[in-house]
């Protein structure tokens, strides 16, 4: 199992054990900005108050494009792999701002 399989198998088992609701979106680790997209807009109907993604980079970075396209801001954002990228803040400027990486 890879780094972000991994770390967030748990996550809907975890939140579900505290009764806070899941509402559960993949996409591929290639998935195109629609795709993405797509995913994101499902999310914000859903209106969590936080976001957990577990994403590879490309994805990572769609997400929080979409994310600032739909004007999706949950409380919380906490994506794994690209929030901790030395280019991070570079490449995603504002759009990162109040992101936590894990």
């Amino acid at each position: 199992v890879g780094f972000t399989r991994g770390v967030c198998s748990a996550v809907g088992t975890i939140a579900q054990m505290r009764g806070l609701p899941v509402a559960g979106k993949t996409v591929s680790a290639d998935a195109n900005v629609s795709e993405v997209r797509g995913a994101v807009a499902s999310l914000r109907q859903a209106n969590p108050e936080v976001l957990v993604g577990c994403v590879y980079v490309s994805v990572c970075h769609r997400v929080l494009e979409s994310m600032r396209e739909l004007d999706f801001n949950p409380k919380a954002t906490i994506l794994t792999i690209c929030v901790t990228a030395d280019d991070f803040v570079q490449t995603m400027g504002l759009r990162g701002l109040y992101v936590i990486g894990a």
